[in-house]
C-alpha cells in the first residue's frame, strides 16, 4: 500500500516539474516582453532573428543549469529532512537505519540536471520564437504589439490532446518479468489530459468573463472583465500554468483521502479481533519460521480466549512471478469475518476438479479469474489447481493471495507452523490484562492488541502524507511566483492602453483594482479548469494507473471541501497577485 501511494507521488511530482517548467517560461517570456523595444532596435540594425533566437535559448540553458544545480542541492537537503522524520518508525518496526545511510549517487544527480536542463529549454522555446519574430517596425509604432501564441487560441489541439488520452487508455499495460505490471497507456494519458486541458483553459476564461460581463456595473470591473473576454494569448498563458499546478493539488486531494479512506476501511477489516500474535520480530512472510503449533495450542487454552483465527502462509509459483498461498478457517473468512468483498462468496463458480479459494483483487486480475477459472500453482507437494468462489479486497501486497483451507494448505506444503494468530475474546475488559499476561509466559512471541496495531500502521501513513503537503505549498507559492511573472508581461504589453486611460482620467487606484480583478479572473478561472482536470487525473489515478499497476481498486473519495476552499485561496492569489504587481508596474513607470 506504502508502494502504491510512492508511485502516485511519484506521478504527481512528475507533473511539479512541469508547473516550474511554466515558471521559467513565464520569467523569460517577461524578460521578452520588457526587451521587446531593445529587441526592435537590435533587429532594425542588422542583427539576424536567428541569432536573438539562440541568445534566449541560451538564457534559459544557463538558468536551468544553474537552477538544476541549485536544486539537486535542496533536493539533498529535503531528503535529509524526510529521512530524519522517517527513521523512528523504520528503525522501530523494520531495520536498524540512519540517516547517514542516504547517499547522493551521480545518477540521481544527472537524472536531475537532465531534467532541469531539459524543461527549461522547452521553456525557453516560446520567449525566443517570440524574440525572433518581432518585427522592429510594429513594436517602435506602438509597444503592445505581441506576435502572441496561435495555438492557445485554437481548441483543437487541446481536445486532440484529450481524445490521444482516452486512446492510450486502451492500451494494456506493459508485463515485466516479475510478473508484475506498468500502466504506460495511463502515464501517457495523465500527460495529454493535463496538457490537453491547459491549451483548452483559455476558453474557460473567456466563458467566464461572458458570463460575468452583465454583473460588472462599475467601470473597474467592466474593464478587468473586457480585458479578460478579449483573452489575449498571454492571459490563456497564464491560465495555461496555473491549470497545471491547479489539477496536481487538486489530484493530490483526492489520492490522500482515497488512501486514507481506502486504509481506514481496511484496517477495520484487519484489526476486527482483539489480540493478534505472531513470531517475535517478523516483519513480513519473506523471512519468517512460523510459531511454533505446540506453543500456540498452549497459548489457546487460555480460559479468556473465545476464537483464534490462526493463519499460515507460503509463496507459491504460478505460471508467471511470484504469489501467496494463504491456509485459513475458511468458514470464518467466508461468513463469520468482515471482508471488503469485490464477489460475494458463491458469487462465482467453482470449476470441476480445483481446490475451492477465497483471492485478493490483485490475484484475481493478474490471472484473469473476475469471473472464475482455474489457476495452477506450484506447491512442494507439486501442481495445485484453485479456482475462486469469491474476491476480498487486500492492500498488503501486490503479488496477490489465494487462501484455502489449513488442512488443504498443509497436505500441499508438508508444513505446519502458523504465521499468526487473532484471537477473539470472551472478556473484553480484561484484554490489558490477558494481553500482558501472556507476553510474560510466552515472552518469543509477539503480542500486540488491536489498537496499537491500528495505531502503529495508521502512524506510518500520516508520516508519508506529510510529504504531499509539501507539494501542495510548492504549487500555491509556483502558481503565485507564475502569476506575478505573466501579469508583468501581461501589463507591459499592455503600457500604451493603460497610458491613455490614464490621460483620460483612470486613476491609479482604480488602474490597480482592475488588475487584482483581472488576476482574481484568471485564477477562478484557472480553478475550474484545474479543478475538472485534477478530478479526472483522480480518476485515472484509483480506476486505471493503481488498478494496473498493483491489481486493486481504492474506495475513491472526493473532498469538495478541501477542493472549493483551494478554489478560494486561488482566487484570492490572483487578486493578491494582481494588486502586487499592477503597484510594482506603477510605482516602475514613474
Amino acid at each position: 500500500m506504502t508502494a502504491a501511494f510512492r508511485l502516485n507521488l511519484t506521478i504527481l511530482s512528475l507533473i511539479a516539474i512541469l508547473v516550474g517548467a511554466y515558471l521559467i517560461l513565464q520569467a523569460l517570456d517577461a524578460a521578452v516582453v520588457r526587451r521587446r523595444s531593445e529587441i526592435a532596435t537590435l533587429r532594425s540594425l542588422g542583427v539576424d532573428g536567428s541569432v536573438l533566437f539562440f541568445t534566449y535559448l541560451l538564457e534559459a540553458f544557463v538558468l536551468g543549469l544553474l537552477g538544476s544545480i541549485a536544486g539537486v542541492g535542496v533536493g539533498q537537503v529535503l531528503a535529509l529532512g524526510a529521512v530524519g522524520m522517517l527513521a523512528d518508525t523504520v528503525n522501530a518496526l523494520y531495520f536498524a537505519t540512519s540517516v547517514e545511510a542516504l547517499d547522493l549517487t551521480v545518477v540521481d544527480v544527472v537524472v536531475g540536471i537532465v531534467l532541469g536542463l531539459l524543461f527549461s529549454m522547452l521553456a525557453g522555446w516560446l520567449p525566443a520564437r517570440d524574440a525572433n519574430q518581432t518585427p522592429p517596425a510594429q513594436v517602435l509604432a506602438r509597444g503592445d504589439w505581441s506576435p502572441g501564441f496561435s495555438w492557445l487560441r485554437n481548441p483543437k489541439y487541446g481536445v486532440g490532446l484529450l481524445l490521444i488520452g482516452g486512446v492510450f487508455l486502451l492500451f494494456p499495460p506493459y508485463v515485466m518479468e516479475s510478473g508484475s505490471k506498468m500502466p504506460v497507456g495511463g502515464f501517457l494519458a495523465s500527460g495529454c489530459w493535463i496538457l490537453g486541458a491547459a491549451l483548452l483553459s483559455g476558453h474557460v476564461l473567456v466563458v467566464l468573463a461572458k458570463l460575468f460581463r452583465p454583473i460588472c456595473t462599475s467601470p473597474v470591473a467592466r474593464l478587468a472583465c473586457s480585458r479578460l473576454q478579449d483573452g489575449s494569448s498571454r492571459h490563456r498563458l497564464a491560465v495555461a500554468g496555473l491549470v497545471v499546478a491547479v489539477s496536481m493539488v487538486t489530484g493530490m486531494f483526492q489520492m490522500i483521502d482515497s488512501f486514507r479512506g481506502t486504509i481506514e476501511e481496511w484496517f477495520d477489516v484487519r484489526f476486527q479481533a482483539d489480540l493478534y500474535i505472531s513470531e517475535s520480530g517478523v516483519t513480513g512472510a519473506g523471512n519468517i519460521n512460523g510459531i511454533d503449533p505446540a506453543l500456540l495450542d498452549e497459548l489457546l487454552t487460555d480460559p479468556n480466549i473465545k476464537y483464534a483465527d490462526v493463519m499460515r502462509v507460503c509463496n507459491a509459483k504460478p505460471p508467471k512471478g511470484v504469489t501467496v498461498l494463504a491456509g485459513v478457517d475458511m468458514k470464518h473468512w467466508s461468513g463469520e469475518a468482515r471482508q471488503i468483498w469485490l464477489k460475494k462468496p458463491g458469487s462465482i463458480t467453482v470449476e470441476s476438479g480445483a481446490e475451492p479459494a477465497l483471492v485478493s483483487e490483485t490475484f484475481a486480475r493478474r490471472f484473469g479469474v473476475l469471473s472464475g477459472g482455474v489457476v495452477e500453482l506450484e506447491t512442494p507437494a507439486g501442481m495445485q489447481k484453485v479456482s475462486p468462489f469469491g474476491i476480498f479486497c487486500d492492500y498488503g501486497n501486490e503479488f496477490g493471495m489465494a487462501a484455502v483451507s489449513s488442512d488443504v494448505w498443509m497436505k500441499w506444503t508438508g508444513f505446519t507452523r502458523p504465521i499468526n494468530a487473532s484471537l477473539f475474546l470472551h472478556d473484553l475488559s480484561k484484554l490489558e490484562e490477558t494481553r500482558d499476561r501472556l507476553r510474560l509466559e510466552y515472552p518469543g512471541l509477539d503480542i500486540r492488541n488491536e489498537r496499537e496495531l491500528r495505531d502503529v500502521a495508521l502512524g506510518i501513513f500520516e508520516q508519508t502524507f506529510q510529504a504531499t503537503n509539501a507539494l501542495s505549498l510548492i504549487g500555491l507559492a509556483v502558481a503565485f511566483a507564475g502569476l506575478l511573472l505573466g501579469l508583468f508581461s501581461i501589463f507591459d504589453e499592455s503600457t500604451q492602453t493603460w497610458q491613455t486611460l490614464k490621460h483620460l482620467g483612470f486613476s491609479t487606484p482604480r488602474f490597480i483594482w482592475a488588475a487584482g480583478l483581472e488576476g482574481a479572473g484568471i485564477g477562478l478561472a484557472a480553478w475550474v479548469a484545474g479543478a475538472i482536470t485534477g478530478l479526472a487525473l483522480g480518476w485515472l489515478l484509483v480506476f486505471v494507473i493503481n488498478v494496473q499497476s498493483f491489481g486493486w481498486t481504492l474506495l475513491w473519495t472526493v473532498p469538495l471541501e478541501s477542493i472549493l476552499w483551494f478554489g478560494a485561496l486561488l482566487t484570492g492569489v490572483g487578486l493578491l497577485s494582481g494588486i502586487v504587481s499592477s503597484s510594482y508596474w506603477n510605482f516602475r513607470r514613474r
